[in-house]
């Protein structure tokens, strides 16, 4: 059983989703599990692979068609650019974000993986803290 304590996070930050897909519904998640976080920040989402709607649903019964948006779930968005980023459209759902200056910054690397004590030793380039 799925609680709290199993939440699972992926942060995207600084992507570029350019490619021509045209045709091919796509998405930036779905709700995998009951407690799951998924945050895009700073990245260009291009409207020809993003659809509007952002997030679709997690089918939890494919024989009813019954859908779940996981009400404990976390998913949000912080400074897109690129016609995929335009938020009009978003899921409305208790668990989608539209992330301010102060709460994006629990999530860059510095804050969310305390990156300046230890990342430097590994030689990948990183920000601490995207600019803000």
């Amino acid at each position: 059983m799925w609680s709290p304590a199993q939440i699972s996070v992926t942060v995207v930050v600084n992507v570029s989703t350019e490619e021509d897909l045209t045709g091919v519904d796509t998405y930036l998640g779905r709700p995998w599990h009951p407690y799951s976080r998924v945050i895009f920040m700073s990245s260009y989402l291009d409207g020809n692979v993003v659809n509007p709607k952002g997030w679709v649903a997690w089918y939890i019964n494919n024989a009813t068609n019954e859908r779940s948006t996981a009400s404990t779930v976390y998913y949000a968005e912080y400074n897109n650019t690129g016609a995929g980023a335009i938020v009009s459209h978003r899921v409305h759902w208790k668990g989608f974000h539209l992330l301010t200056t102060d709460e994006v910054r629990d999530f860059t690397v510095e804050n969310f993986i305390g990156a300046a004590l230890w990342l430097p030793e590994t030689n990948v380039s990183f920000h601490l803290d995207l600019g803000l």
